[in-house]
């Protein structure tokens, strides 16, 4: 959290945010010699390659080039564009990553085809265990005051249990950095917007000294709703939120240190036009009234002086997550509103230590967590009626685990890593009209297996082989849906769980001015929940479905010259529903963008990229075709550097030529809405 002086406790594992760094992706037709993510004016020269960003989402910590996976690390402090989005937005330029929304604010991330719980998202350590139904889970993070987040595509760790299908989503706050000298080191940022018409602010400060690390963080936005390419307002597409993080950490030793992490971030009036997978009626507003996140964690980090037993990280967390929901503004019938309320708790930990045995380096630990839910609903109706009831009875879910990955090198150009993970879920209900009180108790288990082979100082294979599994979540073992017209849908306590069989390829090439990346990946999927008819009146989970998604990506940058670079990349996702024999709903099109960053002068930046999608066209038959887009953004920045104040002065422009056009990703409810027209943004950023 200090930027200067002294060395971390643990390993710096921080993304080094004096270097710029370099995304973009993806080619189409002509456009293709537009653009790539360029620098941060506020840095002297540009990069001349991806900084070799250590990761942490691993049993230990380790260099993101020498996985043998596909990994993407993202540093909001140079990736984001303008303050208006979230943490979804950053997946423009990641290949085979994509933002999922049901509105501008409620965002989610789908990998490689697979969203919601198939995604495992841990905050801080933290695992983000929420209701999927809407794309809000990675709404409620204030993405100014993360370091560094990374993504991992597909079920390549045995860390992380129930829900890798997909990938796994570690967002990472700033790290206590203990300085040899008292410093403090503040940030300020203050952001215009146009369309949505609003603002947003930042501001943190770190106070370190040799024993004692103060980090604290603020934010808040508040936005109107927005236009499309057309000038059409999207409706209920409003939001406000405010953030506050606060980090006390303690070196008890040069061997010892803890901190104590304090979150909490809420928003009120947030528009939600999208239906996600819920069965919202189509003519009303879906809004939150409030909603709001709280997360306390304690951290212990030893360091061991054994040859064998070399470090030890003890990570504890409560959260709580809550949604206060309003459906209201029918067009016609009885009712007025509904007030929909959903509580989820979650407590957890992880013991996580690292050896080093010979030419293995192994990570073993232990993990649990249990959420609970509470979820209540009040029908208010026009005559003055009010009915509640439970549209899901109190439950929890308890998962444990024990787990072990060993990286073996077996040359120094040659390493093999493989882990495993054994887990035990117990799942609890109260009763209800609809639901008996319950109990049940389920074990699973996840592997994988990976080999990187670099061939020669230019040349690198890599490989990895994974079983993954996701277990029911509550609302699919106890839900009671009402759909109209006197049918429902039921949940299944007996579900068992989902599975998936995953194998990756890639090839790499790396060069001092540049670097090319290509990757495959085939995914089966089997046991994977749906809906069985019961009987005309009826319809209940069931693991009936099986699936298998298949892709390919490929990314390249190149250093022109010291002062311009480029960058490009693309991704195709194949997926199929294998009992319908028809296309899965909810895959991206060919998609892909590229990029030109450029600094005529120390003090000045600019960059330009194009993004597009191609027709989505297999899609299932009751499932409408998503036309092509494309769309292109510019920024321009100027450093100014006063004394002891680094400024930086910024315009954001997104969708430049005010094109008007539909996410495959987005959902809504009546008519289909498009996504925002062109969107300025000012901000002026600095550093004491």
């Amino acid at each position: 959290m200090s930027r200067r002086n002294g060395p971390p406790l643990v390993p710096d594992v921080r993304s080094p945010q004096e270097q710029a760094v370099w995304r973009c992706p993806w080619l189409h037709g002509p456009v293709a010699l537009l653009v790539a993510f360029g620098v941060s004016a506020a840095r002297a020269e540009p990069p001349r390659h991806l900084p070799d960003v250590v990761v942490t989402a691993r049993a230990w910590p380790e260099a993101a080039g020498n996985l043998p996976t596909s990994v993407a690390v993202w540093q909001p402090v140079t990736d984001a564009w303008g303050m208006a989005g979230g943490l979804p937005d950053l997946a423009d330029e990641t290949p085979g990553v994509h933002r999922t929304s049901d509105g501008f604010w409620a965002g989610d991330l789908s990998i490689r085809g697979m969203t919601g719980d198939r995604v495992v998202v841990t905050l801080d350590g933290a695992r983000l265990v929420t209701a999927n139904d809407l794309a809000a889970r990675m709404a409620l993070i204030d993405l100014s005051a993360v370091e560094r987040v990374e993504v991992f595509k597909g079920p390549v760790s045995a860390l992380y249990g129930s829900g890798s299908l997909g990938g796994i989503v570690n967002i990472v706050l700033p790290v206590p950095m203990y300085p040899v000298e008292p410093e403090l080191s503040q940030r300020s940022r203050l952001g215009v917007l146009h369309n949505p018409d609003g603002w947003a602010a930042h501001h943190s400060a770190t106070y370190g000294a040799p024993r004692h690390v103060v980090w604290a963080a603020i934010t808040a936005r508040d936005a109107d709703t927005y236009r499309d390419g057309d000038g059409n307002r999207v409706r209920n597409t409003q939001f406000a939120d405010q953030a506050v993080s606060l980090r006390l950490a303690h070196r008890w030793s040069d061997m010892a240190d803890s901190d104590v992490l304090l979150q909490v971030h809420r928003g009120q009036d947030i528009g939600v036009p999208g239906s996600g997978s819920a069965p919202l009626p189509a003519a009303a507003d879906v809004t939150y009234t409030d909603a709001h996140r709280v997360l306390v964690g304690v951290h212990h980090r030893q360091e061991l002086p054994g040859p064998r037993w070399q470090r030890s990280r003890l990570n504890l967390y409560a959260q709580q997550i809550e949604r206060k929901v309003r459906i209201d503004n029918f067009p016609d019938g009885p009712l007025d509103k509904i007030t929909p309320v959903g509580r989820h708790d979650t407590v957890g930990g992880r013991w996580m230590n690292e050896l080093e045995w010979g030419d293995h380096q192994v990570g073993l630990g232990v993990e649990t967590w249990r959420r609970s839910l509470d979820s209540t609903r009040e029908r208010h109706f026009r005559d003055g009626r009010v009915e509640f009831d439970r549209p899901l009875p109190k439950a929890s879910e308890w998962s444990y685990g024990a787990f072990v990955e060993d990286r073996w090198t077996l040359s120094p150009a040659l390493t093999l890593t493989v882990g495993a993970r054994a887990d035990g879920l117990r799942t609890e209900n109260q009763a209800t009209p609809q639901w008996d009180e319950d109990s049940g108790h389920d074990t699973n288990w996840n592997a994988h297996a990976g080999i990187r082979w670099n061939l020669s100082e230019a040349w690198a294979v890599r490989g990895v082989t994974a079983a993954g599994y996701r277990a029911p979540s509550i609302e699919e073992r106890y839900q009671f849906l009402a759909l109209g017209d006197g049918r429902v849908k039921l949940g299944n306590p007996d579900l068992d769980a989902e599975r998936s069989g995953f194998v990756e390829a890639g090839l790499v090439w790396t060069h001092a001015d540049g670097a090319v990346e290509i990757s495959g990946f085939h995914n089966d999927l089997r046991n994977r929940v749906g809906e069985e008819e019961v009987d005309e009146q009826t319809l209940r989970n069931a693991n009936i479905d099986r699936a298998r998604i298949r892709g390919i990506e490929a990314e390249g940058r190149w250093r022109l010259s010291d002062a311009v670079g480029v960058q490009a990349s693309l991704a195709y996702l194949r997926g199929d529903d294998r009992r319908a024999d028809e296309p899965l709903p909810d895959i991206a099109p060919l998609t892909g963008s590229v990029g030109l960053g450029v600094r005529p002068a120390p003090a000045w930046a600019a960059r330009v990229r194009y993004i597009f999608a191609a027709r989505q066209h297999r899609v299932p038959e009751a499932m409408e075709e998503t036309p092509g887009w494309g769309r292109l953004d510019a920024s321009v920045a100027y450093a100014l550097e006063r004394g002891a104040f680094e400024h930086e002065f910024r315009i954001d422009v997104l969708n430049v030529t005010d094109t008007t056009y539909r996410d495959h990703l987005s959902t809504w409810r009546g008519s289909p809405h498009h996504e925002p027209g062109r969107s300025v943004q000012v901000a002026w950023q600095a550093r004491f």
